[in-house]
């Protein structure tokens, strides 16, 4: 609602050009994708860790892993 209202202020005559039905879908369908990043992630993580723990070993790799990706993750943000 707030990114139809944004393009409602900023482009009145545009408007219904840009603010359609399906982009509409579309718009919503990538802002719970982006929400649910996060969480799947943790879950991830809760899954790895879960296993790693039955097989110590593959705990310090699990954790290895999880620093690389924060790493490259910090690379990409910053």
């Amino acid at each position: 609602m707030a990114v139809e209202r944004y393009i409602a202020i900023c482009d009145p005559l545009y408007h219904p050009q840009i603010c359609t039905v399906r982009r509409t879908y579309v718009l919503i369908a990538i802002i719970w994708g982006v929400g649910a990043v996060p969480v799947l992630t943790d879950f991830v993580i809760a899954l790895a860790i879960k296993q790693s723990l039955e097989h110590p070993p593959r705990l310090i790799a699990v954790a290895a892993r999880i620093a690389a990706l924060g790493r490259i993750v910090r690379g990409i943000i910053g």
